[in-house]
Parts: C-alpha cells; structure tokens; sequence
C-alpha cells in the first residue's frame, strides 16, 4: 500500500462535524484579535460560525 493511499483512507474516515466541533470549541477560547489573525480557507461553515458570533443578525 503506498502512502498516497494511506492517506486518502485516513482522510475518508475523518468525521467533518467532529472536527467542525473541536474547532468551535477551540475558537471560542479565542478573543476577537486572535481571531482575526485567523485565514479560513474554503469552510463555508467556519465562516457562517464567525460571523453569528461576532455580527449577529438583530431582529
């Protein structure tokens, strides 16, 4: 087996929630500097948690 399939299998079996989870958590222990120092690339959801927590909608 080579390591470019080892790889791909690995990365098939990672649970994105879970890891949307922990790094939710992660961030939240951030403060709002520390967060914009942060690139997010490609994560729609990563993107849509930053901005419900720091420019929430007012109805």
């Amino acid at each position: 087996m080579s390591k470019e399939t080892c790889i791909r299998k690995v990365l098939y079996n990672l649970d994105a929630e879970a890891i949307e989870n922990v790094t939710a958590r992660w961030m939240d222990g951030l403060d709002e500097g520390e967060l914009r120092s942060i690139a997010i690339n490609g994560s729609d959801t990563a993107i849509t948690w930053l901005t419900r927590k720091y420019n929430p909608i007012k109805r």
